[in-house]
């Protein structure tokens, strides 16, 4: 899930991770516009790949750095990243989408998506697509915490990380913009502590 963004220079996006992840798991990122009439991706944009190189606990947090046009980083050092090339990243200021997903570009399994900069992100019109638009998957929803919508293009999250119980009853905080700050110049540092139950 999502924790923070920036559409500004350095450009980049934190996630926490809400269960335990196994090692070899390849996540995948994209700014790409889904679309689910067609069950596929739209528009050559920035695309990325994760593999976990050891057992990561939940609760972890990490930063995906991006450096324009298409050099990712990741902080701290959880795994092997790559810029799959299958368009430069370029993330809006005044309106884009993000995707966190494993599997394959073809058959995607969904975790996390999020819009920011813009109410209208997300459509429901399949020919309305490009490079600042997309449908949601149908198995996220903002009811299940799965897909969230910010309307600013830089936020950085300052809500609570220990004491909720459970890491899923962080959820509904990392959704809710009133647990960031947010502003017109990127955040640094970006990520912050780990989360705990």
């Amino acid at each position: 899930m999502c924790i923070r963004d920036s559409s500004d220079l350095p450009e980049g996006f934190a996630l926490v991770a809400l269960t335990d992840v196994p090692a070899g798991t390849e996540l995948r990122f994209t700014e790409r516009a889904w679309n689910e009439t067609s069950g596929a991706f739209e528009t050559p944009e920035g695309t990325g790949s994760l593999v976990i190189s050891d057992d990561l606990a939940a609760g972890t947090v990490f930063e995906v750095g991006v450096s324009a046009p298409s050099t990712l980083s990741v902080t701290p050092d959880v795994g092997s990243i790559a810029n799959d090339d299958t368009g430069n990243w370029g993330i809006a200021g005044n309106g884009d989408n993000l995707f966190v997903y494993t599997g394959s570009d073809d058959a995607p399994t969904f975790l996390a998506g999020v819009a920011f900069s813009s109410p209208n992100v997300w459509t429901d019109d399949a020919d309305a697509l490009d490079g600042q638009s997309s449908m949601i998957p149908s198995s996220l929803s903002e009811a299940a915490g799965t897909i969230t919508t910010f309307s600013a293009d830089n936020l950085r999250y300052t809500g609570a990380r220990t004491g909720e119980g459970s890491f899923p009853a962080y959820l509904p905080l990392i959704a809710d913009e009133m647990n960031y700050e947010t502003g017109n110049a990127a955040y640094t540092p970006l990520a912050g502590t780990d989360f705990t139950p």
